[in-house]
């Protein structure tokens, strides 16, 4: 079977000068202060493979002895022996032809099944992938879970992605197809060194979703919103009447993001000028903001993460946070009632 490729940049490589941070509070910023320093991104490209297999791990098989993954910074031969056994214990399995360049939403380690992961590193290879070929989505055969999520269901609608375009599949599904696209350089890549910390966002991957098609037109009220997780889940707030009061007196809407849907909350992240949450999935919406303050509620139980700075940083707005004692048993934390103030009257 004869491979041929093409391939198609969408981002130079970059040095980044680093992300302005203000730690009012003096508390130790984690794995935020590898940001504020300069660091670098690599190329961006997308592949597009004729006469090759796909797997819906994202796999492009190039004959059964060889074959190149989307990897976290370039597509190489697969050199793990654990993972080449992975690869060839699922091309036993049933065979589908497809006659479209195929797009695989369904990745080898499950990230379709999880939010953050869904917004940052699965969904994007679409956008990308019709950006790069300047294709619509009903140009592609599209590979989805076969249960999907509510999540992935409504953001496929949202973006208006042809039914007949979806492709379910289970993980491991061994699809044949004339055309296979993936990703090098990839859009968050994991290397860590001199200069390049750990997952990065690539700045393309904001303005994507800025061209997502919203239910109304974006209002020039400025909403301020707090987001809250129902008792009994993780990082649930352990004082809500605290938070309660808070939001009615300084003019705090309280939002169950589970509660709303998908282009719902887009557009609620689009129209706020103050976000404060704990740390979780829900901020990734931040990639449909505009300059928005942003106050982070981290539990010392999993440490004071980068994403959501980045992403702060990337559409033009202010970052705050704060670390808070977790209850080991439920996970809860405390909503800081002084400090949320201080922030809300602009500190």
């Amino acid at each position: 079977m004869k491979i041929m490729s093409k391939s198609v940049r969408l981002a130079e490589g970059q040095k980044c000068r680093g992300y302005p941070l203000v730690n009012g509070w003096e508390q130790d910023a984690g794995g935020i202060q590898n940001y504020t320093q300069p660091f670098s991104l690599p190329d961006l490209d997308v592949h597009l493979f004729s006469g090759s297999f796909v797997e819906a791990g994202g796999i492009a098989l190039k004959s059964p002895w060889s074959c190149y993954a989307e990897g976290c910074r370039f597509i190489g031969p697969v050199k793990s022996s654990r993972r080449w056994t992975w690869i060839k214990t699922y091309l036993h399995r049933e065979t589908i032809s497809l006659d479209a360049p195929v797009v695989s939403l369904v990745n080898c380690r499950g990230w379709q099944d999880q939010y953050f992961h869904w917004m940052l590193d699965v969904m994007p290879v679409l956008l990308l992938a019709s950006k790069a070929f300047a294709r619509p989505f009903a140009a592609f055969k599209i590979l989805v879970p076969q249960s999907p999520c509510p999540y992935i269901q409504q953001s496929l609608d949202t973006w208006k992605v042809p039914e007949h375009a979806r492709v379910k599949v289970i993980p491991g599904q061994r699809v044949l197809c004339e055309q296979g696209l993936c990703l090098s350089g990839s859009h968050r890549f994991q290397e860590r060194g001199p200069q390049r910390p750990h997952d990065p966002i690539h700045p393309l991957i904001p303005a994507l979703y800025k061209e997502m098609p919203l239910p109304r037109a974006v209002s020039e009220r400025k909403r301020r919103i707090l987001i809250y997780r129902k008792a009994g889940a993780p990082r649930a707030f352990q004082n809500f009447n605290d938070v309660e009061k808070f939001a009615h007196e300084e003019g705090f809407e309280l939002v169950d993001l589970e509660k709303l849907y998908f282009s719902k909350q887009a557009l609620l992240f689009a129209e706020a000028s103050h976000v404060i949450a704990v740390h979780g999935a829900g901020l990734s919406n931040l990639v449909f903001a505009s300059g928005c303050r942003v106050l982070e509620i981290h539990s010392r139980l999993h440490g004071v993460r980068s994403e959501f700075f980045q992403l702060t940083s990337l559409i033009g707005g202010e970052y705050r946070f704060v670390v808070m004692d977790g209850n080991v048993a439920d996970k809860s934390v405390m909503f800081p009632v002084e400090i949320a103030k201080a922030f809300a009257d602009g500190a």
